[in-house]
């Protein structure tokens, strides 16, 4: 898939346009997408608040230095200097292009003010610590940047930019692949378990299995394990304060991931399903009070996740591993009762090891 890479083109304005528009065309001929605040007051913090954003959608930074410094802000630097040392901070890869001799320029394209001259000076010493390189004229700049560019991206690739229709053409096309696919797998499932129940059904199993121990017993988990008998399945192991059985069931793969991620403290990049289920109780003023593993039918474990608004509680019959998640990210109680721990669990002393 085709991708283009976003580089943001730093320089003084007015003693650079020429070089700036051979370079832009040098980026232009790579199909890279020149950005730059040439055109915007440079004075205005608001400008600056909007240079941040196009410097952090950007893949690489480059500047052009000659004969200027630019012009000055309030710390007393120049926005071509702030606009590289924030590019710094945000890691974004950088490569500057530094006149030759300033001796050699026109006295209109040098500074006349000694301190802004000064300045200059060592702000090109800052950039020579870094990746620089040299150039005399504005068809050797361009020929340098291309040259430059081209290396940068090889030895630092970036995100870049695709084109979303292509992402979203290719997206749709493997999600309703795998839709089909897991169709079909649904489909050869019920054919072989002939016990399995449709979702009207669960009521009554409940009334034709509820337990007659009202006892309700806390669980812990103790780990999450792979398991044994089915491929891309784990089992999530629970133990409890009142005897020294333990029971597991069995999980899908991202059900597995989301429970270890929170037993883990470990925060995704970007936040998953039962994240948001947190997120969405939070905000509306709802509380998980506990989820409790109910009743065992066939193998299969049905599961209740209670909620309050502070007057009323609700019950919502959902999937263990889905109750499990949101329980933990809840800070809920899990809870089953005592005659499904002495039904389905076992006593054993072997070490579960948390993956």
């Amino acid at each position: 898939m085709d991708k283009k890479f976003q580089v943001f083109v730093s320089s003084t304005y007015s003693d650079l346009i020429e070089e700036r528009n051979e370079v832009m065309k040098a980026l232009l001929e790579l199909d890279c997408i020149p950005a730059g605040m040439e055109l915007f007051p440079s004075g205005d913090d608001s400008v600056w608040s909007y240079i941040q954003k196009v410097i952090d959608n950007c893949d690489y930074f480059i500047i052009i230095s000659a004969g200027k410094y630019g012009s000055i802000a309030k710390n007393e630097k120049s926005y071509t200097q702030i606009e590289y040392e924030y590019a710094l901070f945000k890691n974004i890869p950088t490569i500057s292009f530094l006149f030759h001799d300033l001796d050699k320029l026109l006295l209109e394209k040098s500074e006349k003010n000694e301190i802004c001259k000064n300045k200059l000076i060592d702000f090109r010493h800052v950039l020579e610590k870094k990746l620089c390189r040299y150039w005399n004229n504005k068809n050797e700049l361009a020929g340098l940047v291309s040259r430059s560019i081209v290396k940068l991206i090889k030895d630092k690739p970036a995100i870049g930019w695709i084109k979303a229709s292509n992402i979203i053409i290719s997206s749709t096309d493997d999600q309703v692949m795998q839709i089909f696919k897991e169709i079909s797998q649904i489909k050869d499932f019920l054919k072989s378990n002939s016990y399995i129940k449709t979702f009207e059904e669960i009521p009554k199993i409940r009334s034709e299995n509820r337990l007659l121990d009202k006892d309700k017993v806390e669980l812990g988990i103790v780990g999450i394990t792979e398991a044994s008998q089915q491929k891309n399945a784990y089992s999530l192991v629970f133990d409890n304060n009142i005897n020294r059985k333990k029971f597991g069931i069995v999980i899908g793969a991202p059900e597995a991931q989301s429970i270890a991620l929170e037993l883990e403290h470990i925060k995704p990049p970007r936040p998953i399903t039962h994240d948001i289920f947190r997120v969405l109780f939070d905000t509306f003023g709802l509380e998980v009070t506990e989820v409790l593993i109910d009743t065992v039918h066939d193998h299969i474990f049905y599961t209740i996740l209670m909620l309050s608004d502070g007057l009323n509680t609700f019950e919502f019959d959902c999937r263990t591993s889905d109750g499990i998640a949101i329980a933990l990210r809840c800070k809920a109680p899990i809870f089953t009762f005592l005659q499904i721990i002495e039904d389905v669990g076992v006593i054993s002393d072997e070490e579960i090891i948390n993956t």
